[in-house]
């Protein structure tokens, strides 16, 4: 497990496929050494898929304007004015 935080920041770079090819294989090899990190690449592969597979319903404008209406909304807003 040598230097295995300079390889963590990779992991989500390797997921999304934004390192550059350097990076890539240096982040490559150490993961065939690392069972460590390959853990952890696997679980955020999988977190990765789920969070993917997932849909989001983008709320109606009458609901937006309901909640920023709401009086939680606006001692919210004021409060943060204090």
């Amino acid at each position: 497990m040598n230097n295995c935080e300079s390889y963590k920041g990779l992991l989500v770079g390797l997921l999304d496929g934004e390192l550059t090819p350097e990076e890539t294989v240096r982040i490559n090899e150490h993961l065939a050494r690392c069972a460590a990190c390959r853990s952890e690449y696997e679980q955020l592969r999988e977190t990765t898929g789920k969070l993917a597979s997932m849909s989001f319903k983008e709320p109606e404008d009458a609901v937006l304007d309901q909640v920023w209406r709401s009086p939680y909304s606006r001692f919210a807003r004021n409060a943060s004015l204090v």
